[in-house]
């Protein structure tokens, strides 16, 4: 993006260059000629007989006789050239010229007076005095009778005196041109042909904002954004100017009066009044820059005031004066509302703002430029050229204000892009504690309820079953003499529930979910399994083990396979010995290893099923489980931590 002090600069740039094209290109208009001598040397095709006529501007419309004794003057031609008063356009001018023929022969010749005028007429001087209209030739054309032919005897010399009017606007430019009859439809295709650059760069311009026009279109589908439907709505609006110029082909038709008169500057500013609720949308005015948007809000109902009082004055038949000032007073004002905006964007650092502010910089430089050629009649290059048409630079300016727009709107699209992600990133993260915090909730229940079995069982069954092994040891001590095989089973099978039971309440408590509990539990039930047996139990642990949590299904599933283990070892390994290793990093691994007889394939159906439901028991829980025949057997269990 530009830069701000270059964006001020380029002001002075501009009016250093029209200032310096202006001292190149002005120079002295010739004084006119007695008369202008026609032949076929002299008129080739067509010339123009500006610098031989005289004007006059009257409010009245003369008669013939009238016509000779108007105050015509040089002066007044001079200033015609540039462009027709405001005063001027609702009265009658007046032109006077000689025609001399030199030649043996009648020269046949058409009179053009310029464009926009909505009335023309052609009277001839034959007699002092005695003033002839010359009647119009049938074909009308281009739709008005603005092309009058007439004739110059030979070896005449002729005075001739054309009366016109103005449309009601002030782009009418007095221009009267003489063209050889028989050159006519080559004139008029070369007349055309200047018309073709500015034409082709109006179609571009028509183009770019029928991109923009589809362009928001689509984005206001999808997003129901109201600054791309304002936008549309400006770029239509202004679109639909800038062909009816690229059309109208400076034709004296009604349509191209109504439009030079009315409607494009209705076009206009029913643009500029869109262009303004777009700017409060795009900019977000309402809530960044009150000021702003204050200002917007008045420069809408100006608009429509504008609107509504040329609408009156033109279709009441108003005089053009009015018209004129009102049409100003809106231009001067589109004007300074540019530079409020470039003041505003210079001063704050949004760089949509700033892209906003570049567009209309553009805009108010190249339309200040084309203003200027317009009232001065400066034309900055000697040939017909495309950069001599006031419009070209307007048009310029609207286009340059589109780029710099597209500019801003990809900077907006990226950043909401971001802040959209980032919003949906934050949403993401947002539901994922959420979903955390419902799943600890969870668990939290979870445990809680484990807990509160584990102390119904505790509390209720350990108790009963504390009675029963307590009862069955005092039946014992009574009935010494009598050997009751049935009360030794009680007391076995109570012991050996009570052992399942207070396992189990230790596997469901939650304040027991850590692997320093897990590898005292093991170690403590390990050596009381051993104790009253023929086997040495040795269990190798660490010191001191980090205080790693571990969950309640993991520790129960880990403790009945050592414990289905252990089992094994007393019941088959025919072992004295067994060793019980444990180590713990970012795994718990335990190893038991006998010094018995080891197995064999056919040994191990006897606990196969044993097997097998350790090796289930470690698959549930993701661990690893692996029994070898090593001088005795050897069992490894190990299991992530995490």
């Amino acid at each position: 993006m530009l830069k701000a002090p270059l964006l001020t600069r380029l002001p002075l740039l501009v009016a250093l260059a029209i200032f310096l094209s202006l001292s190149i290109a002005g120079t002295a208009s010739p004084m006119p000629a007695d008369s202008l001598t026609v032949n076929s040397t002299v008129i080739d095709h067509y010339k123009s007989i500006l610098d031989y006529v005289e004007t006059c501007i009257d409010p009245r419309e003369m008669e013939n006789e009238v016509l000779v004794h108007l105050p015509y003057s040089q002066k007044n031609t001079e200033q015609l050239q540039k462009a027709i008063a405001p005063a001027a356009v609702d009265q009658y001018i007046y032109v006077r010229f000689t025609v001399s023929n030199s030649s043996e022969s009648i020269q046949k010749l058409i009179f053009f007076p310029g464009i926009y005028f909505e009335s023309v007429a052609l009277f001839a001087e034959f007699k002092p005095d005695e003033i002839i209209p010359l009647a119009n030739d049938p074909k009308r054309f281009d739709g008005q009778k603005v092309y009058i032919p007439f004739e110059v005897g030979a070896q005449q010399k002729q005075t001739f005196f054309a009366r016109v009017k103005s449309i009601r606007s002030n782009t009418s430019l007095v221009r009267p041109v003489l063209i050889r009859s028989e050159d006519f439809v080559a004139w008029r295709t070369y007349y055309r042909n200047l018309e073709m650059p500015v034409k082709n760069f109006s179609y571009m311009v028509v183009g770019m904002l029928l991109v923009m026009i589809f362009y928001a279109s689509i984005h206001f589908l999808q997003t129901y954004g109201r600054q791309f439907l304002y936008y549309m709505l400006y770029a239509n609006f202004m679109g639909l100017m800038f062909f009816l110029y690229a059309q109208e082909d400076r034709a004296s038709i009604y349509f191209n009066f109504f439009f030079e008169e009315y409607l494009d500057f209705f076009l206009q500013l029913t643009a500029y009044f869109f262009y303004f609720v777009f700017l409060r949308y795009f900019l977000e005015t309402r809530y960044k820059y009150k000021r702003l948007d204050r200002l917007s809000e008045y420069s809408q109902y100006l608009i429509l005031i504008c609107l509504g009082l040329y609408s009156y004055f033109y279709f009441s038949g108003g005089n053009f004066v009015a018209l004129n000032t009102i049409e100003n007073f809106s231009k001067y004002f589109l004007i300074a509302f540019g530079l409020a905006i470039v003041v505003k964007g210079i001063r704050h650092r949004d760089m949509v703002f700033r892209y906003v502010m570049s567009g209309n910089l553009m805009l108010i430089l190249f339309s200040t430029f084309s203003l200027l050629m317009m009232v001065l009649n400066w034309k900055p290059f000697g040939i017909p050229s495309l950069f001599n048409r006031s419009l070209f630079y307007y048009e310029a300016g609207v286009a340059a204000e589109l780029v710099f727009f597209m500019l801003g709107l990809s900077f907006k699209n990226r950043k909401e892009l971001v802040l959209r992600t980032a919003e949906k990133e934050k949403l993401k993260l947002e539901n994922k504690r959420k979903e955390f915090e419902k799943q600890i909730a969870i668990l939290q229940a979870q445990q809680e309820e484990r807990n509160r079995i584990s102390r119904d069982i505790h509390d209720e069954l350990g108790g009963g079953m504390t009675a029963i092994r307590l009862m069955s040891e005092l039946a014992k001590e009574r009935m010494k003499t009598q050997h009751i095989p049935e009360i030794e089973k009680i007391s076995a099978s109570a012991n050996d529930l009570l052992t399942k039971m207070n396992a189990i309440v230790w596997s469901m408590s939650h304040s027991n979910d850590s692997v320093s509990n897990l590898v005292a539990y093991i170690r403590n039930y390990a050596m009381e399994f051993f104790e009253n047996t023929q086997i040495d139990c040795h269990v190798e642990a660490p010191q001191e083990i980090p205080q790693l949590e571990m969950s309640g299904e993991k520790r129960r599933n880990i403790f009945l396979s050592l414990k289905e283990t252990l089992n094994n070892t007393l019941k088959h390994s025919g072992a004295s010995e067994v060793n019980i290793r444990i180590n713990v990093n970012h795994q718990l691994h335990i190893c038991v290893h006998d010094n018995g007889h080891g197995f064999n394939v056919d040994k191990t159906r006897q606990f196969g099923t044993g097997l097998q439901n350790i090796k289930k028991r470690m698959d549930s829980i993701y661990g690893k489980f692996c029994i070898e025949s090593r001088d005795g057997a050897f069992t490894e269990l190990a299991v992530d931590i995490n």
